[in-house]
């Protein structure tokens, strides 16, 4: 069970609202972002995503990457 299914599992106790959910992540965290939120779309209705620059290829052509 991902943090995602595990947090829309509990939707109803205290400070968790199922159709509130919002996935945020920078840089490499937002490539696991992007990856969480793909494995779950069939189980979960996200609000939003957020990616602040995030990975989004594997290929090392920018020195910025270093």
């Amino acid at each position: 069970m991902t943090v995602l299914e595990y947090t829309a599992a509990h939707a109803g106790e205290p400070g968790v609202v199922a159709h509130r959910l919002i996935v945020a992540g920078d840089t490499a965290g937002g490539n696991l972002a992007t990856v969480a939120v793909t494995l779950t779309k069939h189980k979960l209705k996200l609000r939003r995503r957020v990616l602040i620059y995030p990975v989004v290829s594997s290929e090392v052509s920018s020195y910025s990457l270093y």
